[in-house]
């Protein structure tokens, strides 16, 4: 736990120490086009069995907008412990890597490695600017978070309709750091939008090395409000012929107490024939927001099968 306080300590005085002249997120690069910024993560992690202090994520981002061209790269260091007694090898790896350019206001293309285009929480990669530290089951087991190849948006009607292209058809940059191992990856994305409420429904088929071919599909919902922020989703997966995970289902209730406090309240349910496992997961959890680049969170999660129960406790800050 002191390991963990200390990294807290850390984490604080490189927020505070940037000043109010800043910007919220990145630097820029004098007489150049190119801003550096990045984020960071540390959390205690208290299981049944065991417990962990580490850095979660270390981040570093670049960026850079030239009229329609828009580049972003980013790497990364995960899962670093903070104490002895456990594998300290740090791996750099390569999050995201992608240039975008803009057709017109309408019609975006994407080149590189990305988050694939799928609901809300993939789109979401950044603990600081979640409302949690953990993610729903379904994100690591139902389809490829990361995509390395090309993607095509396209508003219609003063954009509250998007739909997306998504094609791969060759290995993934730094496989290493995928929730699934993929040569091939075509997928698409419908998005609806009207003001405070979106729902986007999503599909696709990828072939995962060592394990075959698989479809997915999904809905997603969210709602907006001074007060409340509902996030849902539904999908459903098929692999090699086989319906491997037939629901995996959230459902997220964040309550806004204050601008800067939010309790959080998640459900799950899924049931998964690759691990013979059908359960419910059921989590509550408190976020405290002191400035808009620092992030404090506290949850608790129970699962009704498995022996996964946990709390964990974490503080994140962007720059």
């Amino acid at each position: 736990m002191r390991s963990f306080l200390s990294a807290i300590l850390l984490l604080l005085s490189a927020t505070l120490c940037r000043g109010d002249g800043f910007p919220n997120y990145g630097y820029r690069i004098a007489n150049t086009p190119l801003y550096i910024g990045g984020y960071v993560s540390a959390l205690y992690d208290e299981k049944e069995l065991d417990d962990d202090i580490l850095f979660d994520d270390i981040a570093l981002l670049f960026y850079a907008n030239i009229e329609k061209y828009h580049f972003l790269g980013e790497i990364e260091a995960a899962d670093i412990p903070l104490r002895g007694g456990k594998n300290s090898d740090i791996r750099i790896y390569v999050e995201r890597l992608q240039l975008n350019y803009d057709f017109n206001d309408n019609t975006t293309v994407t080149l590189g490695k990305f988050n694939s285009d799928i609901g809300f929480w993939n789109l979401a990669p950044i603990n600081t600017l979640t409302d949690t530290t953990t993610s729903p089951y379904l994100m690591e087991n139902t389809f490829p978070e990361l995509t390395t190849g090309l993607m095509v948006t396209k508003s219609f009607w003063d954009e509250e309709q998007l739909f997306s292209v998504t094609a791969q058809n060759n290995p993934d940059l730094d496989r290493n750091y995928n929730n699934m191992k993929t040569d091939r990856h075509y997928a698409f994305g419908y998005t609806y939008a009207n003001y405070t409420t979106t729902w986007r429904i999503n599909g696709g088929y990828f072939h995962e090395k060592y394990k075959g071919d698989a479809y997915y599909g999904g809905i997603s919902y969210r709602h907006e409000s001074a007060r409340w922020t509902i996030q849902s989703e539904l999908f459903h997966k098929t692999q090699n012929n086989h319906h491997t995970i037939p629901y995996n289902f959230y459902l997220q209730l964040t309550r806004h107490i204050t601008d800067r406090h939010d309790l959080v309240f998640r459900q799950e349910f899924y049931k998964d024939h690759s691990i013979a496992t059908k359960e419910a997961i059921s989590l509550v959890g408190f976020t405290y927001r002191p400035h808009p680049s620092l992030t404090f969170k506290t949850e608790y999660i129970r699962h009704s099968v498995l022996p996964l129960n946990r709390i964990v406790f974490s503080c994140s800050m962007v720059f």
